[in-house]
């Protein structure tokens, strides 16, 4: 919840400027700037935020070795437990499905998981906590500056004459005509939050995994 609401805030001047204080006001943990939207959408909205971030996040562990540690644990954690794969289910059904499609149900505003199975538990979890180590070029989040000011984030489905219709991480679709487009960039990051280290408890992700294991295709 704190990493959506961040992400949201994060999008405009007023807002990042309302994040970037509560974080340097101790009441909220300076790693939610470190989750990779926030950090892009701060960027986006205003140059200066690159260098606050930096101060608000010195001393804090290195990205990667930090995201590293985490999907080493969890990893051990599954190997280690007894994960429930009909509990796995659930979770999925909670948490992923309203992005990515599976056996014929689900969003499609994520790649689709049939057969994700045979990727094998570390990868997994290596796609789940860190979503943009490995994310496919269709799926990387595109940010649109517009000619009146605002700033619009996600997905670009396709083109549709002289609009391109966008999807958000809710996979709601927006229409935006191209001669409205003011600028267009494409991030290295995926739009799958890369924050549910915390936002799954360790033993449902295990359950989780478990499940998304048991799904080899054909």
């Amino acid at each position: 919840i704190q990493v959506r609401a961040a992400s949201a805030l994060a999008g405009t001047a007023t807002g990042s400027t309302a994040l970037l204080a509560t974080v340097a006001a101790g009441k909220l943990s300076p790693r939610v700037l470190r989750e990779r939207l926030v950090a892009d959408r701060l960027a986006g909205a205003n140059a200066g935020n690159a260098a606050r971030i930096a101060e608000l996040t010195r001393g804090l562990p290195p990205v990667g070795a930090e995201r590293d540690q985490l999907i080493q644990e969890r990893l051990a954690k599954y190997r280690g437990g007894t994960p429930s794969a009909e509990e796995g289910r659930k979770v999925f059904v909670a948490t992923c499905t309203a992005c990515h499609r599976m056996g014929g149900q689900g969003g499609s505003i994520g790649p689709q998981l049939d057969g994700i199975g045979q990727r094998g538990a570390e990868r997994l979890l290596e796609d789940i906590l860190d979503p943009s180590r490995n994310v496919d070029q269709a799926f990387r989040q595109s940010t649109l500056k517009l000619s009146d000011g605002r700033v619009l984030y996600g997905i670009i489905r396709r083109s549709e004459g002289q609009s391109l219709v966008l999807a958000d991480m809710a996979g709601v679709e927006t229409t935006i005509a191209a001669a409205d487009v003011a600028s267009r960039t494409q991030s290295l990051t995926s739009l799958m939050p890369d924050a549910f280290g915390q936002i799954i408890p360790a033993d449902k992700l295990g359950d989780l995994v478990a499940y998304l294991v048991t799904q080899q295709g054909k």
